[in-house]
């Protein structure tokens, strides 16, 4: 039986380089994997942000023409009022 060779021999010297290698390939790729997750993450987080202010301007818009149209009303009612002379005597009888 042949003595067995001490120290590392090519075969596992080359084992180990290629393990360190994908070893670094790995942690390369996790490193690639958080920094695409934080992009995508920033991304969705941009888009909520403008969803919401894009929101609050529709919400702001949309009150203001309430306020509008009810002011227009009021003020219709009021002419009409104005022009109907039963309605005048109505509110003088009172």
């Amino acid at each position: 039986m042949p003595k067995r060779k001490r120290g590392i021999t090519w075969d596992a010297a080359s084992r180990r380089e290629a393990i360190r290698k994908r070893e670094r390939t790995v942690i390369e790729t996790e490193e690639e994997r958080s920094r695409r997750f934080q992009l995508w993450h920033n991304v969705a987080w941009t888009k909520e942000w403008k969803k919401q202010k894009n929101q609050v301007i529709a919400d702001c818009q949309q009150w203001h023409n309430v306020a509008m149209r009810e002011e227009l009303k009021k003020q219709k009612d009021k002419e009409i009022a104005d022009c109907q002379p039963w309605y005048n005597m109505q509110g003088n009888a009172v």
